[in-house]
């Protein structure tokens, strides 16, 4: 006979590790990379940030 614990609920640190926090930033690092290589001059902070959330 097996012995069997009772599932626990996944923690928030299985979700955060589940969500792949290094590729997101490597994809918003991207987009901002592009976005001044897009224009001739500086593009609005505000701009940048709103695109980017």
């Amino acid at each position: 006979m097996t012995n069997t614990s009772p599932l626990r609920p996944p923690s928030w640190k299985c979700y955060l590790n589940l969500c792949k926090s290094n590729v997101v930033i490597e994809m918003i690092f991207t987009a901002v990379v592009g976005m001044l290589l897009a224009v001739p001059n500086l593009p609005p902070i505000d701009t940048m940030i709103y695109a980017n959330i």
